[in-house]
């Protein structure tokens, strides 16, 4: 055993089967055929007045009883085991880190330097690809979007896999909000917003004399909930899922927007509809632009078959509602007066709490590697301690 992950593995393994062996007794002690007619077997046979059938059943109740018990005592141990193996794996490999950290550290400073200033290069760059595009349109052809992702890469939405971006979450707490939302089978919804989305799905699913007044229709439905929506057609009845991370670019590498740009990683709501189907996708803006999809591509179509369709799609204009709010507030409150956030091209969180509950900052200072996918930070504490 020499990784941590595979440790980790293993121990989450562990606690699934603990689970499920203390799952499946508890529902054999519940069930009413099961524990309660144990029981009333066993207070017959203490007092004397068993038949011989009972007899039998009890003994085969018992003896099913005692095998869940022993594999909750089995699945119990086995964890007991991972969870050391675990620690000492851990343990074995933070010792490793500490013994070569300071070497690391004092090889990589330069680099550091180097990845840093490449953080603004690619800023820099961005920009200009997003101000340089004549329109989403254009730049969302097939063609045209493959060659760019290929030569000059500044949009990484997944297309190809090779320019897949960390998750946007980790820039934001809005978005980690609506996706615990999106998927909270317990959230609140009121009547009337039920009623909403049932209107809407009507609506996107109706037929129109032209995509105009398809789009014309969708809008102004949607903006009875949300408040006003930037949109756009760029003239093509079908928008491609990449259109909407171009038209995100475009938006925010605007000179206009440079002073919002300047100071956070311009955390957005972009929603892609094609007919009657849906997607929520969210955006950050850091050296590059990440655009992920938050949902799949939801049909508004209305399936009388399926009791859950309407309860799903509420709950996504719902936790889209309140995420919205929250970046209304998140927006409101940014200091436009201070100077230029060096931090917005890194995540959101930037202190921790050790062992002794003591709470400690720090700071970003580049990544530890060009590869977007993975997400490797150099960071720096208040005290000049270096954390990776």
């Amino acid at each position: 055993m020499t990784s941590v992950e595979e440790a980790r593995e293993l121990l989450g393994k562990a606690e699934v089967r603990l689970q499920k062996a203390e799952d499946e007794l508890k529902a054999f002690q519940s069930a009413e055929l099961e524990g309660q007619w144990l029981n009333d077997l066993r207070r017959k046979f203490r007092a004397g007045t068993i038949t011989n059938k009972e007899d039998r059943e009890r003994h085969r109740l018992e003896k099913e009883e005692k095998r869940l018990k022993d594999a909750v005592e089995t699945a119990g141990k086995e964890k007991f085991v991972w969870a050391q193996a675990f620690d000492d794996v851990r343990r074995k490999n933070d010792q490793q880190t500490q013994e070569i950290l300071p070497f690391m550290v004092s090889s990589s400073a330069d680099s550091a330097q180097v990845k840093r200033r490449k953080l603004d290069d690619d800023y820099k760059r961005t920009v200009r690809a997003g101000q340089s595009v004549g329109g989403p349109s254009s730049g969302a052809k097939p063609k045209e979007f493959r060659e760019k992702q290929q030569k000059d890469p500044t949009v990484y939405n997944g297309r190809p896999f090779e320019r897949t971006g960390p998750p946007i979450a980790l820039y934001n707490e809005i978005f980690g909000r609506f996706i615990q939302e999106l998927n909270d089978e317990n959230l609140v919804m009121t009547a009337d917003h039920y009623k909403w989305t049932e209107d809407f799905m009507f609506t996107a699913s109706e037929l129109y004399d032209s995509e105009d007044d398809r789009l014309e229709a969708v809008h102004d439905k949607l903006a009875t909930l949300l408040g006003p929506i930037q949109t756009t057609t760029y003239g093509k009845k079908k928008i491609l899922a990449q259109t909407g991370a171009l038209y995100y670019q475009g938006y925010w590498s605007q000179d206009r927007t440079s002073a919002v740009r300047e100071r956070c990683c311009c955390p957005s709501f972009i929603l892609a509809m094609a007919g009657p189907w849906l997607c929520v996708l969210g955006g950050v803006y850091t050296n590059v632009v990440i655009v992920e999809p938050l949902t799949d591509f939801v049909s508004l179509l209305v399936k009388p078959r399926d009791g859950d369709q309407l309860g799903r799609i509420a709950r996504i204009f719902e936790a889209l509602q309140r995420a919205l709010d929250r970046l209304d507030e998140f927006y409101g409150a940014l200091d436009m007066t201070s100077l230029s956030d060096e931090q917005r091209f890194f995540p959101y969180h930037r202190s921790y709490k050790d062992a002794s509950n003591v709470n400690h900052t720090f700071t970003y200072h580049s990544p530890l590697t060009d590869d977007c996918k993975k997400p490797l930070w150099r960071a720096q504490t208040e005290d000049g301690g270096i954390l990776v």
